[in-house]
């Protein structure tokens, strides 16, 4: 790639372990660049230097899984810039592509910084700027592995347009647009280090009331997760193409680009009902609708917006006044980005609340307007093909685990799935055991089943029917030590409703078992 405005001519090296750009003035007079290969790959040791020898501006070793193969690249220099371009911030920045799943920018005047741009992308082989200003990328079609039989194994290639729709002092704004469908306007792409900084810039809401933008849609879920005794509100936004299927098992599939909203309010006063914002998080697909990535918002105090959380995640501690008027300290932990990827993988069909057992159930859009969710989905076409009559019927539904009206084995099984079921399934953490809701109870592996660590209760089971005291899951469910609680991440308060309710039915089995 060449920039027009220096002559500066950038070229990809793809090497054994290390991938380079390197650097050619193409604007001053011919000269002999010998750039080492394959004498150097990346960092010299104690190789002799080639005459007219030229080091590269960046080097990265993909050995160390930062990469596949170096590929395209171009720099950020449109030629008539329009309303979508990317601020100055981005000019004569050098965009590359690397075949294992990413773009990055790096600046030819300081190099040795790389910026990562977009991830979770599926081989893309190269990137240009438009005139206009909006980058667009070749995503190449079949699997990874590079055989014929790999390149030819699907016909999905797609080339991609993204383009700029936040204002001149916001830097992260992105949006991206598919010749297989589109984003919803003003959401954030996959990147790096690029999110917006505060959860009004990603569009999601329109102001700190959270009124969703009109491309979200809410949703509420049976069997809510247990958040620290936070209440939790749902919003989700399709690509504007994008369908969601129900597959004959059940399960639903998420179109790439579908953006899932999560928000955390928490009463702080409980004698008046006062309540304060506290977090927002969001899930965003990727091409494939089997990826993504999480980002969390932490609420300012006086919830006029809310600031993005560091990677490396956050912590709070609450002031709660109790029932009693007792002023009382609650920790809050904010997840790190890294930590989603503990309970959003593959195995759990990284989309985790919003299965169909959970969205089957009537929700309130509005003051005398309840429908089941599942039924307006369709009326709405949201789904590939509309649900036919009965269908929704059919299909299985969780419920809370405080509901008196459903069977007690169903509560628990519903609290287990939703809090459990993202590692204890088949394929998941190695754990010995199946939470999910749609597994008989008697194939879960729950009843008499065995646990790698009893810590120290004798002849510990995961669940001891009729034996409170010898049920692991009960007393893991009961601790707050970080090397034995369940779930061991972000939850800091105990359970004690639904606690109570699990040692009524550890007991209840024990009796039907006699």
């Amino acid at each position: 790639a060449r920039q027009k405005s220096s002559g500066l001519l950038y070229l990809s090296v793809t090497g054994a372990q290390f991938e380079q750009v390197v650097r050619y003035e193409s604007s001053s007079k011919p000269k002999a660049v010998n750039y080492g290969w394959p004498n150097a790959d990346g960092p010299l040791h104690k190789e002799a230097l080639p005459r007219d020898y030229s080091s590269p501006d960046y080097m990265y070793d993909h050995g160390e899984g930062r990469g596949l193969a170096l590929c395209g690249g171009d720099f950020y220099e449109p030629s008539k810039a329009g309303a979508e371009a990317f601020p100055s911030a981005y000019s004569g920045r050098f965009f590359f592509t690397d075949y294992g799943g990413w773009i990055a920018s790096i600046d030819p005047a300081a190099p040795a910084v790389r910026n990562d741009f977009a991830t979770g992308i599926n081989r893309p082989i190269d990137v240009a700027i438009a005139p206009d200003g909006a980058l667009w990328y070749i995503e190449r079609a079949g699997i990874q592995g590079g055989s014929d039989e790999a390149n030819s194994a699907s016909e999905d290639g797609r080339l991609w347009r993204v383009y700029w729709t936040g204002s001149s002092d916001s830097s992260d704004a992105l949006v991206e647009k598919s010749s297989a469908g589109d984003l919803p306007s003003g959401l954030p792409y996959l990147g790096s280090g690029e999110l917006p900084a505060t959860v009004l810039a990603t569009g999601v809401f329109v102001d700190s009331d959270l009124k969703p933008t009109e491309s979200f849609l809410p949703y509420s879920l049976n069997s809510p997760a247990w958040a620290d005794g936070a209440d939790v509100q749902h919003w989700l936004a399709l690509p504007q193409s994008g369908k969601v299927v129900l597959t004959e098992s059940g399960a639903l599939e998420w179109p790439g680009g579908t953006v899932f909203v999560q928000h955390f309010d928490i009463v702080t006063d409980k004698q008046e009902g006062k309540r304060r914002k506290i977090e927002t998080r969001l899930l965003v697909l990727d091409s494939t609708g089997e990826f993504g990535y999480g980002a969390t918002y932490r609420w300012r105090h006086d919830g006029s917006d809310a600031d993005l959380v560091d990677a490396a995640g956050e912590e709070e501690l609450l002031e709660i006044v109790g029932e009693s008027g007792a002023l009382q300290n609650q920790k809050w932990t904010y997840p790190s980005r890294g930590l989603c990827y503990m309970c959003h993988t593959p195995q759990s069909g990284f989309v985790l609340g919003a299965k169909a057992h959970q969205l089957n159930r009537v929700h309130a859009y509005s003051e005398g307007d309840a429908r089941n969710q599942l039924n307006a989905w369709s009326r709405l076409g949201i789904f590939a093909e509309e649900l036919k009559e009965g269908v929704i019927d059919e299909l299985p539904r969780s419920c809370r685990v405080d509901d008196l009206a459903a069977p007690l084995e169903e509560r628990v099984k519903s609290y287990l799935d939703v809090n459990c079921a993202s590692c204890h399934r088949p394929g998941g953490s190695g754990a010995l055991w199946d939470a999910r809701f749609e597994t008989p109870l008697e194939e879960q592996g729950i009843l008499g089943g065995d646990v790698r660590n009893t810590f120290g209760i004798e002849g510990g089971k995961i669940v001891t029917p009729g034996d409170v005291g010898k049920s692991l899951l009960h007393s893991r469910l009961a601790s707050t030590s970080i090397v034995e609680q369940m779930p061991p991440l972000t939850r800091n308060v105990v359970d004690e409703e639904a606690l109570e309710i699990i040692r009524e039915w550890i007991l209840a089995v024990g009796h039907e078992n006699k």
